[in-house]
């Protein structure tokens, strides 16, 4: 028998599912169902600022139409510690977070910020470009300006809250496995349905993704390339690439999201649309640097954390 008060609370679930069902689909792209790569939720059927938006990543980096700018190195404060890397399996890519009690941050290069290591995920293949040349494999690093914002969520949309760097993978000619690489793909295993994380038994630095030399590097204002594609994005694109084989490439392929196997999960360039695109000169030319200024902005963050860490312990 259903009561007056069994049919309430009936309703009531009802209507939960219900908002939840909405608040899922619009987190996930709009349209009423969960974005993907797929061709029925793929790149041409996003909505919002993804189909809207004027200054969308990625891009095609074109080395003739960028500029060239006298940008101080980048500078990286703890990349070179090793943490507990938990991987998990979203069901759009292959997600990293490292624990640390002091995070990893990213400076200098004219960023106008610290910025704080958040988590690094990968597609395959390369959502950037260069000269048109699309690689197999792409890793972004994605940070936020923790100075101004308490999170990750709460920095999205900003216009000084995100800054993510793009690492690019090329398939060795030797066609050798990368090592590095090794260590996440003998754990796929346990993360190749959606939904799944590991953490991993032995600790990473996540310097050990970064190609060889870091020194040239693109930049330009842009998106997340995934839904809600939230513009305000500072991109950092490293020339220099990393090798790995093409069966390593082919391993990452063998996660799966609810629809199947995840075969590719890049988003097709998008149009400059008028803004600059520039790449850091390595000719100094005795022009100033704030390399300096930068190492101020980290060591000022460490103290902040190190003082933290005490008073917790």
């Amino acid at each position: 028998m259903i009561t007056p008060s069994s049919a309430g609370k009936t309703t009531l679930l009802a209507l939960v599912t219900l908002f939840i069902a909405v608040l899922d689909s619009a987190v996930g792209g709009g349209d009423g169902h969960e974005w993907g790569y797929d061709d029925h939720n793929g790149p041409k059927k996003w909505a919002g600022t993804c189909k809207s938006g004027l200054f969308q990543s990625p891009i095609d980096l074109k080395q003739s139409i960028s500029h060239l700018r006298n940008f101080e190195p980048l500078v990286f404060f703890l990349y070179d510690k090793p943490a507990n890397v938990t991987m998990k399996n979203n069901g759009h890519t292959l997600k990293l977070t490292f624990e640390q009690s002091c995070v990893a941050q990213m400076a200098g290069g004219g960023l106008p910020a610290a910025f704080s290591l958040a988590q690094i995920h990968f597609h395959w293949g390369s959502e950037h470009t260069l000269n048109g040349r699309r690689y197999p494999l792409e890793a972004h690093f994605v940070h936020y300006n923790h100075k101004r914002y308490d999170s990750l969520g709460a920095a999205v949309g900003k216009e000084d809250g995100l800054a993510v760097l793009g690492v690019f993978y090329e398939e060795s000619s030797e066609e050798a496995d990368n090592g590095i690489v090794d260590k996440l793909l003998e754990h796929l295993a346990r993360v190749s349905d959606e939904g799944a994380e590991f953490k991993m038994t032995s600790k990473m630095r996540a310097e050990e993704l970064f190609p060889e030399d870091i020194d040239k590097f693109f930049r330009y204002r842009g998106s997340l390339t995934t839904p809600e594609c939230n513009e305000g994005v500072l991109w950092t694109v490293l020339e220099k690439t990393v090798p790995i084989s093409s069966a390593q490439v082919e391993k990452f392929k063998s996660l799966k999201s609810r629809s199947g196997k995840i075969e590719e999960n890049y988003r097709p360039v998008e149009p400059l649309n008028g803004r600059n695109l520039y790449r850091r000169s390595t000719h100094h030319n005795g022009a100033p640097s704030s390399t300096t200024s930068s190492l101020s902005l980290i060591a000022a963050s460490l103290a902040s954390c190190l003082l933290l860490a005490n008073k917790v312990a």
